[in-house]
């Protein structure tokens, strides 16, 4: 009884169901694991190319959008001290508030969403804050170039009228101006790193989708060895007992 006992240890000596169901159910466990990293690596280059497009594509597209909304800030403003009259000041300038609103908020929404650094060591943060920072220089020096405009319109000799006049044309084209350049150059670091993020982000992708590609092919070499040698079984039970 021992001996028939150690005997059954080896697979040789185990009953063809045992071993063709042993095998059928390894296969399966295989299919499992294919149809399981499969899954998981569809969904994580789902997800990759979803950050691509959400986080990245879109917000390079509405980022873009900022440099036009500075740029029709900027002509309001040269409008607003050419006016020919004040009515035509009040609708020029007024314009000027929705144009700054929806600068900053384009900026703060995305300015909260890029974090991290990129793999070159580009910091979002950074760049984001330096911007901020000219931007909202920005703002101030032409605040007073529309402040002294307005005042022109309500000076009491013309020759205030003309020496406020001037002041503001000083002002927006000698002081503003540069600034303006240095705020665009700023929102081109900002735009760099986001597409340096985005480069990232593609070369996660791809590595995810390497990844589950060996993995799936792994699984079937071996599934396919498990079959040929189950095969095999089959086929010796069928001609001879095994």
């Amino acid at each position: 009884m021992d001996g028939q006992r150690v005997r059954m240890l080896h697979f040789r000596d185990w009953p063809i169901g045992i071993r063709v169901g042993g095998g059928f159910a390894f296969l399966m466990l295989c299919m499992a694991i294919i149809a399981v990293s499969g899954w998981r690596g569809l969904s994580q280059v789902q997800e990759n190319t979803r950050v691509i497009y959400e986080e990245f594509t879109v917000a390079g597209t509405e980022l873009a959008t900022v440099g036009t909304d500075l740029l029709k800030y900027r002509n309001r403003v040269i409008m607003s001290i050419g006016a020919a009259s004040i009515e035509d000041f009040n609708e020029f300038s007024g314009e000027l508030p929705g144009l700054q609103q929806h600068v900053n908020e384009t900026l703060t929404r995305y300015r909260s969403k890029l974090t991290a650094p990129s793999s070159s060591g580009r910091d979002p943060q950074k760049h984001f804050k330096d911007l901020d920072e000219i931007l909202q220089a920005y703002w101030a020096l032409d605040r007073r170039t529309i402040e002294q405009t307005r005042q022109s319109w309500k000076a009491a000799t013309p020759q205030d009228s003309e020496r406020l006049r001037n002041a503001a044309k000083q002002n927006a084209f000698f002081t503003s101006g540069p600034t303006l350049d240095a705020t665009g150059q700023g929102l081109d670091e900002v735009l760099a790193t986001l597409k340096e993020l985005a480069k990232d982000q593609n070369a996660e992708a791809i590595h995810t989708s390497a990844r589950a590609t060996a993995t799936l092919w792994i699984v079937l070499i071996i599934s396919g060895g498990v079959a040929l040698v189950l095969a095999t079984f089959i086929i010796r039970g069928v001609k001879k007992p095994l």
